[in-house]
């Protein structure tokens, strides 16, 4: 990598973390790239340090993932592939979590690709490429929340009721 792009890189990710910066200069066939649509993201949507920090880790660990192949020889299944990396059993995540974080690195994918096969267009006039034609997932649970609460709520329910029992045995005493 040249010097210059180099000092372009270090520039442009002042606010990453060591690591994801390194991680990123590692992905030299595909870092060129990703600084090119992170200035673009400031130029269209201006999005916060920690959405840029999102999408550099998303496309750099994509670029990881497949050992640095080049974004534009990606294909769905290179795409699937990465995705697919994130699932979690049952076991390790019972509530199912997993799946945003599937959704949410899938848009940024989307985004990208868009950007990296029509980067002359508008964004809103940017169609999907193939290789990022995917549907996001649907989680089993209604709401995480309503999970949570019916778990605060039982747990809740068993403190009244020991507190209840207690009370009970102490009005015994008493007679």
């Amino acid at each position: 990598m040249l010097k210059t792009q180099k000092s372009e890189i270090i520039e442009e990710i002042i606010g990453l973390s060591t690591p994801l910066y390194q991680r990123l200069l590692l992905t030299e066939r595909n870092a060129p790239a990703i600084l090119q649509y992170l200035k673009s993201c400031e130029n269209e949507i201006n999005p916060s340090k920690s959405y840029k920090k999102i999408i550099a880790a998303t496309l750099v660990y994509c670029s990881k993932f497949h050992s640095n192949k080049s974004f534009k020889k990606m294909t769905k299944d290179d795409i699937i592939s990465y995705l697919n990396s994130l699932r979690k059993s049952e076991d390790k995540d019972p509530l199912h979590s997993w799946i945003s974080t599937y959704n949410l690195y899938l848009v940024v994918l989307q985004r990208f690709f868009k950007w990296l096969h029509y980067p002359d267009l508008p964004p809103k006039e940017r169609l999907k490429p193939p290789c990022v034609e995917l549907p996001t997932l649907r989680r089993k649970e209604q709401s995480v929340y309503i999970a949570v609460t019916v778990v605060m709520t039982i747990q809740l329910v068993r403190s009244y009721v020991m507190v209840w029992t207690v009370n009970i045995s102490q009005m015994y005493e008493l007679l």
